[in-house]
């Protein structure tokens, strides 16, 4: 890009930004856009007593036909990566995400994604050819709608080069209420969570999202095979989950809150 459109913001271990540099920020970061406000190179740093130390950045490429992301190149102290991904039909959503090693000749993970007419996913697949010493591993998620294109039901199947198979379904139920309903202490609201960093290596934060009625709550941590590798219960919406105990791989948090919602985010856990 030729743009020298720099952006540069402060934040917080608790994500909170500044505009500008503040006695509480102990993180800054840096995006830098194109002609078209479109993010092309983002760095982060982290203050290590005077001084500010870079942990990673990011270059992002997009496509000539619509503009979309094409591929993202991602380097930390530790690990470097590409994604590629790639549009079909016409749609603004990536049908396939590849994850590769920073030459390309490596692959980490694939993800394909089939969608149904409301632009809505009907399955996800996940193939992981490196998931331990000498296995490989297939995730399917399946989903099924209502007739307003809102999820009611999730099935995760996980099987493996030796031919494990283990699943896990989710159903969510919603209710609708009249606007000029006189009921109140109704939570209208969806459930929405926030986890980071990503990856991680000891403590995860997770945040629930905009509404104190969804705590108490409790949270599943979810392996590849489908055990439950941890449960705890929360009851405030900022927490820090300690995750120091499990091995590296990849996880699924579930949120469980007191309505029986429930939001599920991917970790990828870096011990």
């Amino acid at each position: 890009a030729d743009s020298d459109d720099e952006h540069w913001f402060f934040y917080d271990n608790d994500q909170q930004t500044f505009p500008s540099r503040d006695s509480s920020a102990t993180n800054k970061g840096k995006h830098t856009l194109d002609d078209n406000s479109r993010p092309v190179y983002s760095e982060w740093f982290t203050l290590q007593g005077s001084t500010w130390e870079k942990d990673g950045a990011l270059w992002m490429s997009y496509n000539s036909s619509n503009g979309l992301l094409d591929t993202v190149r991602s380097i930390d102290n530790e690990d470097s990566t590409v994604f590629v991904f790639t549009y079909k039909d016409g749609n603004t959503l990536p049908a396939e995400i590849t994850d590769y090693s920073w030459d390309l000749n490596t692959l980490y993970s694939k993800e394909v994604r089939y969608f149904n007419s409301g632009n809505q996913p009907d399955s996800i697949t996940y193939y992981i050819p490196e998931a331990g010493e000498d296995v490989s591993l297939n995730l399917a998620l399946y989903f099924v709608y209502n007739d307003k294109n809102n999820p009611v039901r999730k099935k995760m199947q996980i099987s493996d080069s030796e031919s494990n198979i283990s699943e896990h379904e989710e159903r969510y139920y919603y209710e609708e209420y009249d606007e000029g309903s006189s009921v109140t202490g109704v939570n209208k609201a969806k459930l929405q969570i926030n986890c980071y960093p990503n990856p991680v290596e000891n403590t995860l934060y997770l945040h629930i999202e905009s509404h104190s009625a969804f705590v108490p709550a409790s949270v599943n941590v979810v392996d590849m095979v489908g055990r439950t590798v941890k449960q705890v219960n929360i009851t405030n919406s900022k927490n820090q989950i300690d995750l120091s105990a499990l091995h590296s791989g990849i996880y699924y948090i579930t949120v469980s809150d007191k309505q029986n919602q429930q939001s599920t985010s991917k970790m990828i856990v870096k011990q």
